[in-house]
């Protein structure tokens, strides 16, 4: 408690000897006394020129800009066809400075008036899509890639400033609920005028302006006459044959919007993603959280058209309707089912205090998944109340299948079987009584997983016996609901929000290891388990936000009595039913220096206790060299974090950079136990023994881009270190790992018929062993795309990839990659037809390094054979 108390008082200081804050503000206006709105108010240093702040006018052509010191400054003012205007003051005090602009008329042939890339509307900001797209780029997704200050990473997860968006808007709608995407991937970047960026941005109506939100998202607004849209793509090829089709109409208006998507190919395009959240409210749900598993090869790093061989199958339909003014109900359906088969094989490297082991495995995979999600959703977002309803589904079956050859061994087969069900069901209610906002919340979850994994032949004969076959039965069922009931209300600087609320769950586990032809019910008690765990936390919270000039402080004080019950066979622990009482206070702490630069710091303490796969007696078989017991009492960790970033961002000079740390202490009451045999097998227990670990991790972020050379820059780097303690074969060791990673880029014009996007990344990762450094790796990335255009109709594109990989200093795989493509565009009808070589050099396979703690993995992937596809992508609707 006593980081609290020192961060409280170091803000308490820093609050009390803030210094004097005043403000320049007025309207902006022409000679008629028209409001001008969106102009342009700079506040330079009259000595240097250099600038301040600036200021953007409103919609009633009001601006406002804080300075901090007294200061003789400029004051400069610009609009689109009136003369600059400016004024030069002394600021020691607030002043209002009113502005009459002149037109400014002059006589031309021809005026051309072109806006600016970027444009700053005070905590929103605007990328014109027009100024960033190139003639390849089909989908907006092609265009996000580009602007600076926004990245996409491989999953499609779009972030600013380094940090996730948390919603994504077309025309101000949230039609996906973060599964977005679905629109970046097929909305054509013809139908999208602007990409805006919404900073602290609070999508709740009632909270505008009074409860703060750090949180950015994003808005995709289209051109005025769209209504139909989307895009499709069919195509084929050889070798062997090759399938792809996309079909994704979709429909926008002012009343509803629908986006639709039915798709189909064998040619490496994972169609999971298109289904994936990224809503930080919806991350977990879906995620299945299997406890077993097949051996598999660690997939490949990149483009997933170089490696992946799968069969997939989409369809998703998505619809939001505008009841009224103030209601309205939106819902989706997904099916999918995926094939996909992996070949190659590893090479492990098991390091422990006194030897390191060694295990060669050939392995294919064959995973087939078939998924069927649903949600309905009923809102009301207006300025006096809220109300949000949800009820979703998700089903999935996959099936799993591996086989092995190891090294002077037997070969392996496994089975795995799993099915997965979640439904789940969320409330959030507001209401506005008097001067007060009552807010009511629920969140209820009914999660089941079965689990069935058969390995041939076992390998624990200690444990299951001698026998071929050892079969694997595994069944979880949780229930929770989270409740809680809050009152703000806002005395002058200070929101106070009292909540009260109660979490329960409750997990049930069963699982038996069964030899071949032996019932379930004839599995000893070291084979089998039956527990349940029961967990009920009422608790008592104090929320309080305090703006005070340039700071918002928020401060929670959670208290919760957390009760649990557990209960079956064989439990280690004696404590089977207790109580503990945890207090987690969280402080934050947002600081905006002006427009351009603002820093958070934040610092917790959270409580969290194990679940029921961490407190069974009986062994579980995770995969075929794996083995699981934990007989030991409840986990419970303590974590003590605190972090910060700095931010700078500069759109008129199109410049953003972010800085972030983090450190993080865990303390817990359990620690792992890892026994490893010769032949690489590991069976993992858990002894009651007070452990702490540390993590600490920092990143940079810069983007800048150059509108005389229509390219943007960037650079990002992760530095990361982990340190905890293991037991290894029976020794205590401390482990420690190093990471760091970067990774330099542009993406642009070279002339004006060469386009390129370059990136070149390292990753270096180290450990320790007892502070022994037990190996040393490295991984480097080069990519180049390039795009050459013959004509306005016609152009090539090269896709070139090169990886290294070194251990300690060894180049242990060089691999290169290179696609060539033909691209036709028939400008009349919206319709480009392409032809395209993959894996040119026809590289079978690609090698890699992994590693993990205490294991080094290297894996020798195979990958596509040389493919020749022709396809052709169109656009649905019109957009001139």
């Amino acid at each position: 408690m006593r980081i609290f108390f020192t961060i409280i008082v170091f803000f308490s200081i820093g609050l009390t000897n803030a210094y004097a804050q005043f403000k320049i503000f007025g309207k902006v206006e022409n000679e008629r006394g028209e409001l001008l709105i969106g102009a342009s108010v700079l506040l330079k240093n009259m000595n240097s020129a250099k600038i301040i702040d600036f200021g953007i006018t409103d919609k009633d052509g009001n601006y406002q800009i804080p300075i901090d010191l007294a200061d003789s400054v400029t004051l400069e003012v610009s609009y689109i066809g009136y003369k600059k205007s400016k004024k030069s003051i002394f600021v020691d005090a607030s002043r209002e400075i009113n502005f009459e602009m002149i037109e400014d008329v002059v006589e031309l042939d021809e005026v051309k008036l072109k806006a600016p890339p970027i444009i700053d509307f005070g905590d929103t900001i605007n990328y014109s899509v027009n100024a960033f797209k190139s003639q390849q780029d089909r989908v907006i997704a092609d265009v996000l890639r580009k602007l600076p200050g926004i990245s996409v990473d491989g999953d499609g997860r779009v972030s600013y400033m380094g940090e996730p968006i948390e919603k994504y808007y077309i025309d101000g709608l949230d039609l996906l609920e973060g599964r977005y995407n679905l629109a970046n991937n097929n909305l054509p970047a013809d139908a999208v005028s602007d990409v805006q960026i919404l900073e602290n941005h609070q999508p709740i109506r009632i909270y505008d302006s009074l409860v703060f939100s750090n949180k950015t998202s994003l808005n995709i607004k289209l051109n005025k006459n769209v209504t139909l849209t989307g895009s499709g793509k069919l195509g084929g090829g050889l070798s062997p044959a090759l399938w792809g089709a996309n079909v994704s109409p979709m429909l926008f208006n002012r009343k509803q919007q629908v986006i639709a998507s039915f798709q189909s190919n064998n040619t490496g395009n994972n169609l999971e993603r298109e289904l994936q959240s990224f809503r930080s409210s919806s991350l977990n749900f879906g995620r299945k959280d299997y406890l077993l598993e097949v051996q598999s090869i660690n997939q490949p790093p990149f483009n997933e058209k170089f490696w992946l061989d799968n069969q997939s199958h989409l369809g998703s339909i998505n619809y939001l309707r505008k009841v009224n003014e103030k209601w309205e109900i939106k819902g989706n359906i997904n099916y999918l089912d995926a094939v996909k088969v992996l070949n190659g094989s590893t090479e492990t490297q098991i390091f422990t205090p006194n030897d390191s082991i060694q295990l060669s495995e050939n392995k294919r995979n064959e995973f087939n998944s078939n998924v069927i999600k649903g949600a309905l959703f009923l809102e009301k977002n207006i300025s006096s109340s809220y109300y949000k309803q949800s009820i979703s589904i998700n089903s999935t079956v996959d099936n799993k299948f591996g086989s092995l050859n190891l090294t002077n061994q037997s070969d392996f087969n496994q089975d795995l079987d799993q099915s997965h069900l979640w439904i789940r069901n969320d409330i959030l209610a507001i209401k506005k009584v008097f001067n007060s906002l009552i807010t009511f919340k629920s969140s209820s979850n009914y999660i089941k997983n079965s689990e069935l994994l058969s390995v041939n032949p076992a390998v624990f004969s200690n444990v299951i016996g001698n026998t071929p076959i050892a079969i694997q039965h595994l069944n979880k069922d949780i229930l929770d609901t989270k409740n809680k009931m809050s009152m703000s209300k806002k005395f002058g600087r200070l929101l106070v929000n009292p909540e009260m609320g109660f979490n329960l769950s409750s997990e049930d586990l069963n699982s038996e290891i069964n030899a071949e032809n032996e019932s379930e019910e004839s599995s000893d008690s070291l084979r089998s388990n039956d527990l349940s765990l029961i967990n009920l936390s009422p608790y008592l919270n104090i929320k309080t936000e305090y703006a005070y000039k340039k700071w918002i402080l928020t401060f929670n004080l959670p208290l919760f009595y957390r009760n649990f019950w557990i209960k079956g066979n064989g439990l280690a622990t004696q404590e089977n039913n207790f109580t503990r009482l945890n207090l987690e206070p969280e402080f934050n702490a947002h600081y905006k220096f002006n427009n351009f630069w603002k820093a958070n710091f934040n610092a917790a303490i959270k409580n969290e206790f194990g679940n029921a796969n961490r407190i069974h007696s009986g062994y579980i078989l995770r995969s075929y060299r794996n083995l699981l017991r934990f007989e030991t009492p409840l986990e419970e960790i303590q974590s003590q974090t605190i972090g910060g970033n700095i931010q700078y961002r500069n759109p008129i000079k199109a410049f953003f950079w972010s800085f972030r740390y983090r450190y993080g202490r865990m303390n817990s009451n359990i620690q792992e136990s890892y026994s490893y045999s010769q032949q690489g097998a590991s069976i993992v227990n858990s002894l009651e023994d007070e452990i702490n670990s540390t993590r600490q991790m920092v990143s940079l972020d810069i983007s800048k881009y150059f509108n005389s050379i229509k390219t943007t820059f960037f650079v990002n780097s992760t530095a990361m270190q982990m340190r905890s303690p293991r037991i290894l074969n029976g020794s205590k060791t401390d482990v420690g790992n190093s990471n760091f990673n970067y990774s330099v880029g542009a993406k642009g014009s070279l002339t004006s018929f060469i386009e390129y996007d370059y990136a070149f990344q390292q990753d270096f990762f180290s450990n320790e062993l007892n502070e022994v450094s037990a190996n040393f790796l490295r991984r480097e990335k080069h990519e180049l795309l390039l795009d050459v255009f013959a004509s306005e109709s016609q152009y090539f594109r090269g896709q070139y990839q090169v990886n290294n990989n070194f251990i300690s200093g060894e180049n242990t795989g060089f691999n290169q990659f290179l696609n060539l493509s033909y691209n036709y565009i028939f400008n009349k009808i919206g319709l480009d037809l392409t032809f395209e070589c993959r894996n040119l050099l026809n590289n079978q396979n690609y090698i890699s390094v992994f590693a993990d703690a205490n294991i080094y993995v290297l894996n020798q992937f195979q990958m596509r054979p040389r493919q020749f596809l022709l396809s052709a992508q169109f656009s649905l609707g019109n957009f001139d």
